[in-house]
């Protein structure tokens, strides 16, 4: 990557993950809140995450190119969707680990509060993270 390609590749990287933090945010479970600093932490750590992985797959793919260029090429075109979908698990993970932590109310049949569930908030949060990357 040259200079402007890599500060390309942040500039979009930052803004996907802006958008995805305030998707997050906007559809977390309303049970359990998230301080402005955690907010604010997720988002660093999704942003850094996301860019990370995109110049860091970005060189390999280009040093890749010389020995394995149609592979490299292949290579090349999945980049930019193999960081955008892992910094956007990270993000979902960092934005509602309240969820994992905590757990999230569980219902019974007619909307009464029966308890928090740790496992229903892995099993939701692993669901967004997954839906997200497809």
């Amino acid at each position: 990557l040259n200079a402007q390609g890599a500060a390309a590749t942040v500039f979009f990287q930052w803004l996907n993950q802006s958008y995805n933090i305030a998707l997050n945010h906007a559809n977390r479970n309303a049970s359990n809140t998230l301080s402005n600093g955690a907010i604010v932490e997720a988002y660093g750590a999704a942003v850094a995450t996301s860019c990370g992985v995109a110049l860091g797959l970005g060189r390999a793919v280009k040093a890749a190119t010389r020995r394995f260029p149609r592979a490299a090429r292949a290579a090349q075109l999945l980049t930019p969707y193999t960081a955008v979908a892992t910094a956007g698990a990270a993000n979902v993970f960092l934005m509602r680990r309240n969820e994992l932590q905590l757990g999230i109310d569980v219902k019974d049949e007619s909307g009464r509060v029966r308890g928090k569930s740790p496992a229903a908030g892995l099993r939701a949060v692993s669901q967004v993270a997954i839906s997200r990357a497809v």
